[in-house]
């Protein structure tokens, strides 16, 4: 309410707090610093908010004159959500979170239910900053710290330890991992929760698009990585009906490799290829021949790439396509390169395995360099090929290629040491070509951070 008349002099004097003469037209400081002298002379009242002792006399005297437009309900939960929604917004393919699985833009609707999946949820979007920027916070690591304390709790309940809700929150927990776990930090590996989560939900039969795609991506996630780890076994009602690597992508229907049931078969024959050698030869010849229908493909979108301008591929779906392209043409070819590599161990007097094996390491290195613009998550599959191109090649020319690649996506990861696991791979891949064949740990070193 208004109190007493209070400072009656011009508002310059008054805004610097010096005494003023109210001199007309104008005080003697403004005449002399030569500025307008407004407002001498008029009375100023100060407002002071008095309260009857009531907190509600208070509160009421506090509120803003507009009434009937309510204020909008906040709370941690729509915070967190707001904000995933607000990554999920981004277009650019270089941090567009989408390249982890089209069931992600249902995650907000979810949130409330499940607390490990609202805190893998709140440290993901915590950490993406530290992606784009590469400067870390106290705040990312704690949320990270929470979210695996959670994860812990709810995968201990008899029910919720049993939710799709549950398993996406391990998902989440594996990817923020992958992006600032440290080298030397004693880095869990969650693939045989994983696994474990899957057969569950073979069991249960989940129905829903969320669940449908969830599962699809894990089962590609633990299929892959039970290449080098036995303890990984699934249920093979996951693949019973037909399910593809990534999102519904049309492009990618005619690819029989990347088919989960086929990707199962792959790891089956690469971990004993004993007594199934023309299995592993056929496997092989599929591989070489969905790996030229992926080639052919990125060759036409290439040329269409060609007639687009920079600013506007960032943008458009085009460029999704051709980064979901890439990283599965990188996979087949990873695929390839590993079966070329068990034939020679078979038949080390083959040449025409030997130039199918140089080809290869030199597509990996051609698509791992063209996928680089697309770097870090655009891209983050193709360290896997590279590893597996280097643990292959006598070639030093080639060699120093693929290194060259794989020091560009070292930057972007710096959790694992994609050089030192493929000298380790390479080290098992020498034992296996003088020796009986024996593939139970031949890749079990990259259970710490096999895909990011």
């Amino acid at each position: 309410m208004p109190g007493v008349p209070s400072f009656r002099g011009c508002d310059a004097c008054h805004k610097q707090k010096k005494k003023c003469d109210q001199a007309r037209p104008a005080c003697s400081r403004c005449k002399r610093l030569r500025i307008p002298c407004v407002g001498c002379g008029e009375r100023r009242y100060k407002f002071i908010n008095q309260s009857t002792g009531s907190p509600s006399a208070t509160s009421r005297a506090a509120q803003p004159a507009c009434q009937g437009v309510p204020a909008t309900p906040s709370n941690q939960r729509t915070i967190v959500a707001d904000a995933f929604l607000s990554a999920l917004k981004v277009t650019d393919v270089r941090f567009d979170l989408s390249i982890y699985g089209s069931f992600l833009k249902d995650i907000p609707k979810r949130l409330g239910t499940n607390e490990a999946l609202d805190a893998s949820v709140e440290a993901l979007t915590t950490a993406l900053p530290w992606i784009q920027s590469r400067r870390e916070t106290p705040e990312m690591f704690d949320r990270y710290a929470h979210a695996l304390k959670t994860l812990r709790l709810c995968l201990d309940d008899p029910v919720k330890g049993r939710s799709p809700d549950t398993l996406c929150a391990l998902y989440l927990v594996v990817v923020c991992q992958g992006w600032i776990a440290r080298r030397d930090d004693p880095i869990p590996s969650h693939h045989v929760a994983v696994a474990h989560l899957l057969n569950i939900a073979a069991s249960q039969n989940w129905h829903g698009s969320f669940e449908s795609d969830l599962v699809a991506t894990l089962c590609f996630l633990a299929i892959t990585e039970s290449f080098g780890n036995s303890q990984i076994k699934l249920d093979p009602r996951l693949w019973s009906q037909p399910r593809h690597l990534g999102p519904r992508t049309p492009a990618l229907h005619n690819i029989e490799t990347l088919k989960l049931a086929n990707v199962a078969r792959a790891s089956a024959l690469v971990q004993n290829p004993h007594g199934r050698w023309p299995e592993v030869e056929f496997t092989y010849k599929l591989l070489q021949a969905d790996c030229a229908k992926l080639k052919h493909l990125l060759s036409q979108m290439s040329l269409v790439a060609s007639d687009t301008t920079p600013g506007s591929i960032q943008t458009s779906q085009f460029v999704r396509m051709h980064v979901r392209l890439q990283a599965a043409y990188g996979f087949v070819l990873c695929l390839a390169v590993t079966f070329n590599m068990i034939l020679r161990v078979q038949e080390p007097t083959n040449n025409s395995l030997v130039s199918d094996s140089a080809a290869l390491v030199s597509e990996i290195v051609t698509v791992a360099d063209m996928a680089s613009a697309y770097r870090p998550l655009g891209s983050s599959s193709m360290p896997l090929s590279l590893i597996s191109a280097w643990m292959v090649t006598d070639n030093a020319h080639q060699r120093s290629r693929v290194e060259k690649v794989l020091a560009e996506y070292q930057a972007d990861f710096p959790s694992t040491d994609w050089l030192k696991l493929a000298n380790i791979l390479r080290a098992k891949y020498e034992a296996l070509s003088s020796g009986p064949w024996d593939l139970r740990n031949f890749t079990h070193e990259i259970n710490a951070g096999l895909l990011q």
